[in-house]
């Protein structure tokens, strides 16, 4: 995926998580953080640059409707507890 950091200051220290959950029918605002299933630290990424990252997702084995949350988190703080909302991606699973 392409990340590019859009705001006035550099991004630095941050990790792009990716985080599932249960489907739910439109967008899961519940706060819920789910279970950890991809992550990757991201190196500086000055004002208004963009960089192409990696993000490995591990998919639950058994079928399924689910919800990949993506959040950037740094040390203690997470963007989603300030009002900024998750990027998320629906998909579905089926078992072997």
């Amino acid at each position: 995926m392409r990340l590019r950091a859009t705001g006035h200051d550099a991004l630095e220290g941050w990790r792009l998580e990716a985080r599932l959950v249960r489907a739910v029918p439109v967008l899961d605002g519940s706060g819920a953080r789910g279970r950890l299933v991809g992550s990757v630290d991201l190196a500086r990424l000055a004002a208004g640059q963009a960089r192409d990252i990696d993000l490995v997702i591990e998919l639950p084995r058994e079928s399924g409707d689910w919800l990949v949350k993506l959040e950037l988190v740094r040390g203690d703080s997470r963007l989603s507890r300030h009002g900024i909302v998750q990027p998320q991606l629906g998909i579905s699973t089926q078992g072997p």
